[in-house]
């Protein structure tokens, strides 16, 4: 997956919940991508941790920073 064909993830879809590894695990699963190859964005610093113990990066976004620029659609 390239970062234009990469889709958002929602936990809520997926029916299970974070900070659970295996959430973080079948996602790496079914999409074929390895840790080092994905960032987490995530503002529990709790669900952060769980990523970054399987390799994951991971990104806690501050108080009232701006993401709009930011959005890949």
């Amino acid at each position: 997956l390239s970062l234009h064909d990469a889709l958002p993830i929602f936990s809520y879809e997926m029916k299970m919940a974070k900070p659970d590894a295996d959430i973080f695990q079948k996602v790496l699963d079914e999409t074929g991508i390895l840790p080092n190859e994905t960032l987490f964005i995530d503002d529990s610093e709790a669900n952060c941790r769980t990523a970054e113990a399987l390799g994951i990066s991971t990104y806690t976004p501050k108080a009232h920073e701006d993401w709009r620029h930011a959005v890949v659609l």
